[in-house]
């Protein structure tokens, strides 16, 4: 038996009193928890000497000096409530032979942890646990339900490569750092449910065989989902997306929920983070038709239409800023053609304006201003030609006034043309609004 699990045998108060002669009162400011859990620590009291010499001679040590700087070469952990326990110094049990169910509840690890390659073969909670240093499940295997709700990774966090036979529940945690869920195989219900991800998260490659609930969860920076294999119903209720996350080859199951999801469109950098929005939204786009979506696959449309519309802003040249222009007005005036609202008020403006510019035309040549009663028929009519009334108007209009000016004829041509395009645009909308796929 090793010094420290000697140290650890004799109970979370002896283990806890040892911490607290290495823990500082500063540290434990530092640590992100409730004030009752920061009085908490700072009562329990650091070990004399006397009673530092004395915990050395029970554990089979001359001095608490010729402890390892790490807790490693662990043999074996049997059944053992660590719930509460302080971790000043590195935790490495990558080589021990975990034989009976372990309860790292409210556990604080101070340092890095490593769990690389273990069998969890008996249910495990790390709820509430807190890792200030860089966490390492990877290759890990929990055979049975594993509980991380409501835990704080401070730093990096890998579980690159591990097995979730059982459920498993990360509900209300939160990762400061980046989070690495390469490769992951997730066997059971697995729930994301309220987690902050604030260093961006990996799942490439993984695969969801059961039920995925990221319900309300925060991506504070990069969400990558790239190859991932949900095979079965996941709830991206209310999620936030702070950038645009990446889903290519990603196989997404039918009943993808996305009611209610935020996606944030931030100040994009430069064009090669434009076009990669671009294509991230673009990829959703195509999931969305695949799942007959059509009111999410309009909405990643219009995500993809703006991160096109922003590489345009961003590249260099007379072309691309044209570009930016024509997408702009086709935002502006139609939504990207999903709005009936926009080209009708639209004509409506147009209208008013046209009728203004008739009514006082004395920048003709020569000068044709019309009555009130003339400029709303001939704008009414120049902008719905196609109506029996409009064209009645118009030959009333052209009656009243033998020689139309040059000028006055390229008006009422250009509020045909607008009418056109707005009519179209109205249509286009509608036809979006109600496609049945």
């Amino acid at each position: 038996m090793s010094a420290y699990e000697a140290l650890w045998n004799l109970g979370k108060q002896e283990w806890n009193r040892w911490a607290r002669t290495i823990v500082t009162e500063e540290a434990i400011d530092a640590l992100p928890i409730s004030e009752n859990r920061k009085r908490e620590l700072k009562s329990i009291t650091p070990l004399s000497e006397v009673e530092q010499k004395d915990l050395a001679g029970r554990i089979g040590l001359v001095s608490l000096e010729q402890l390892e700087n790490s807790i490693t070469n662990i043999h074996s952990i049997g059944q053992l409530d660590f719930s509460g326990y302080i971790f000043p110094l590195r935790l490495d049990l990558s080589s021990t032979e975990i034989v009976g169910p372990i309860n790292f509840n409210d556990t604080i690890f101070l340092d890095d942890v490593s769990f690389q390659g273990r069998q969890f073969k008996h249910p495990i909670g790390f709820k509430r646990a807190v890792f200030q240093g860089y966490t390492d499940f990877r290759d890990a295997r929990f055979h049975r339900t594993a509980g991380f709700e409501d835990t704080i990774f401070l730093g990096s966090v890998d579980f690159s490569d591990v097995r979730f036979t059982g459920s498993v529940s990360f509900s209300n945690s939160s990762a400061k750092k980046l989070s690495n869920f390469e490769n992951v195989h997730f066997h059971s219900r697995t729930k994301f449910d309220g987690v902050s991800f604030f260093g961006g998260v990996d799942f490439n490659g993984s695969t969801f065989n059961g039920r995925a609930s990221f319900l309300s969860t925060k991506f504070k920076a990069g969400a990558f989902f790239e190859n991932v294999d949900f095979k079965n119903a996941t709830n991206f209720n209310k999620t936030q997306f702070s950038e645009a996350p990446k889903f290519h080859n990603a196989s997404l199951h039918q009943d993808t929920v996305l009611t209610d999801a935020y996606f944030y469109t931030p100040a994009l950098e430069d064009t090669l983070q434009a076009q990669s929005a671009a294509s991230a939204w673009r990829v959703l786009k195509l999931a969305m038709n695949k799942n007959h979506n059509h009111s999410q696959e309009i909405m990643f449309f219009m995500l993809e239409m703006d991160a096109k519309r922003e590489a345009f802003w961003k590249t260099k040249g007379v072309m691309p800023k044209l570009n930016w222009f024509g997408y702009s007005l086709y935002k502006w005036v139609s939504g990207y053609g999903n709005s009936v609202t926009k080209p009708f008020l639209a004509g409506l403006l147009s209208y008013i304006a046209f009728v203004l510019l008739y009514r006082f035309n004395y920048w003709s040549s020569p000068p044709s201003p019309m009555c009130w009663n003339e400029s709303l028929k001939l704008s009414f009519a120049s902008l719905l030609p196609f109506t029996s009334s409009s064209k009645i108007a118009l030959m009333n209009v052209l009656d009243a006034n033998k020689e139309i000016p040059w000028d006055l004829q390229m008006a009422t041509s250009s509020e045909n043309i607008i009418g056109a395009v707005l009519i179209f645009l109205i249509g286009l909308a509608l036809r979006n609004k109600f496609t049945i796929k």
